[in-house]
């Protein structure tokens, strides 16, 4: 269930909507059932093919620029917003730092950071309340995964290398 229905029911919310796996949950009708499990599936795959992607470009801005930053921060643009804290995780898995990735929202960047044991940007990072910024911080599921708004990615980068610098070895 976890590696395979899981990540199907859950790219329908990712990428469209809960409905979907809800609908197919609660169907009495085998066909129907069989119609909503392939359209979730293709999503899922949809959803790997981008996330694909967001990685390979998220990497190719690291190496380029970031790869010896205590803090990785990528911006994709047209990354589907959802997609941000998955490949924001895989860089953190890859380069064994902290990593954000932002990508454009409605009228402002949006972004998911996912950091190390070591490391937690919420406490040391003073972005809360930094009217340039209009950040807003979110704590998720554990305290080393986040979620944020920010309007300035470029600003974004070096406030976060500072704050590392300081706590990172």
């Amino acid at each position: 269930i976890g590696f395979v229905i899981g990540p199907c029911l859950n790219a329908g919310g990712r990428l469209q909507t809960a409905k979907l796996a809800l609908a197919l949950l609660l169907c009495e009708d085998g066909e129907e059932a069989d119609r909503l499990a392939m359209e979730l599936k293709e999503l899922n795959d949809q959803r790997k093919d981008m996330t694909k992607q967001g990685t390979e470009e998220a990497i190719a801005q690291v190496e380029q620029c970031y790869r010896d930053d205590k803090v990785l921060v990528a911006y994709l643009p047209s990354c589907h917003e959802s997609l941000a804290g998955i490949i924001a995780g895989r860089l953190r898995e890859q380069y064994q730092k902290p990593a954000f990735v932002l990508t454009d929202g409605e009228g402002c960047v949006k972004g998911s950071g996912r950091s190390i044991e070591q490391y937690h940007p919420i406490r040391y990072f003073g972005m809360k309340g930094d009217s340039r910024f209009r950040a807003i911080w979110i704590v998720m599921t554990a305290p080393m995964n986040t979620e944020m708004i920010a309007t300035m990615p470029i600003e974004f980068s070096p406030r976060l290398s500072v704050s590392a610098r300081m706590r990172l070895p």
